[in-house]
């Protein structure tokens, strides 16, 4: 059996308990942009800084579908719904934030990097490895989390996670659109791409909570059954998203807030769609890899992009040699993380909760 079949297996271990197939695979495409913007061909998707965006929508409208009824009708408590995040998340940040610190190490060994003190890099890695940001000048690369940059969304969106389950039966949708739009308004007065790095970072906030609770107010539109739009596979909600990253001008204000719009009717039609057959198979696919790609593209990228400058060759040749290597580099890591690492450390981590939990 080939390793792209037994990860559709693994991955269809992850993707069985969802309803939204869809949108698992839209996931994926977005973060192979993400992945894309990050190289040396940047122009290539030059605004796929707003897949972060995309996910977060996609993120409250998934939470409030997985446990908006058990938070509200009190049958899973915070410190559950705590824990079962904590096990979905953390183990590919854990692992991510190693190999960033591995990278950044070899780096500075190599003298391939300024100088850093072996306290300074101590704290630093520590302070990744406990999701604590940066929020001083460091001597890495000036993130808020130097050792795996990616990291930064998984903040905000588990402080998301935390403030929706905390107030989740008060979020009607009067609240939700107000938050939506104090969130957007603040992201706006940021500056748009914030979260990142220090000096935009508090702007952070307003990014997820406008895209989070869009999320959580598109869900209560789906759950209503108001929302009468196309039956759209992922293939055309799939080049709406790459035009939108891709679309060779600079995001304004306005342009943003069109984009959460186009994002939010991406969400919806993907929502309504039931796929099956090939398409079914691409999106378990997609949406397995999603989070590992996410989580470790930053140093295969960084590490590509500075071996391919001893080349010597034009600058479209070495950006093609790096986002191909890239793409087939972070997808093996992928598929060998969610496979040997992710999945059967998350299915420890439920056994171990399920087996502390106290008899009723």
């Amino acid at each position: 059996m080939g390793i792209v079949s037994e990860l559709g297996q693994a991955t269809e271990k992850v993707s069985t308990h969802r309803h939204f197939a869809v949108l698992d695979g839209l996931r994926g495409m977005a973060a192979y942009c993400v992945v894309v913007y990050h190289g040396p061909l940047v122009a290539w998707c030059r605004n796929g800084w707003l897949a972060v965006d995309f996910f977060f929508i996609l993120s409250g409208f998934v939470i409030a579908h997985s446990y908006g009824k058990k938070l509200d009708g009190y049958r899973l408590s915070f410190l559950e719904f705590v824990k079962l995040r904590f096990i979905r998340l953390y183990p590919m940040i854990f692992i991510g934030t190693a190999i960033g610190v591995a990278y950044n190490a070899a780096l500075i060994i190599g003298g391939l990097h300024e100088p850093v003190e072996i306290k300074s890099f101590g704290i630093l890695a520590s302070m990744a490895f406990l999701l604590v940001p940066v929020l001083t000048e460091n001597p890495i690369n000036g993130m808020v989390y130097p050792m795996n940059w990616p990291v930064w969304s998984l903040f905000f969106e588990i402080a998301a996670n935390i403030i929706y389950a905390m107030f989740s039966r008060v979020l009607n949708w009067r609240v939700l659109v107000a938050i939506v739009l104090a969130g957007a308004a603040f992201t706006v007065w940021g500056g748009l791409n914030v979260g990142v790095k220090a000096d935009g970072f508090w702007y952070g906030f307003g990014r997820v909570f406008s895209g989070f609770a869009m999320g959580l107010l598109l869900y209560q539109v789906w759950a209503s059954g108001k929302f009468d739009g196309p039956y759209l596979g992922l293939l055309p909600l799939g080049i709406l998203c790459l035009v939108l990253f891709a679309m060779p001008v600079k995001v304004t204000p306005l342009i943003y807030l069109l984009c959460l719009v186009a994002f939010s009717f991406v969400v919806l039609a993907g929502a309504r769609l039931d796929t099956v057959g090939r398409e079914l198979k691409w999106c378990a696919f997609l949406g397995g890899l999603s989070y590992p790609v996410y989580l470790l593209h930053g140093p295969i990228v960084s590490a590509l992009a500075g071996a391919a400058k001893k080349l010597n060759q034009s600058p479209l040749v070495e950006g093609a040699i790096v986002l191909l290597a890239s793409m087939i580099i972070t997808t093996l890591a992928a598929m060998a993380c969610l496979k040997y690492f992710d999945i059967p450390v998350r299915e420890w981590l439920k056994r171990r909760r399920l087996s502390t939990r106290p008899s009723s």
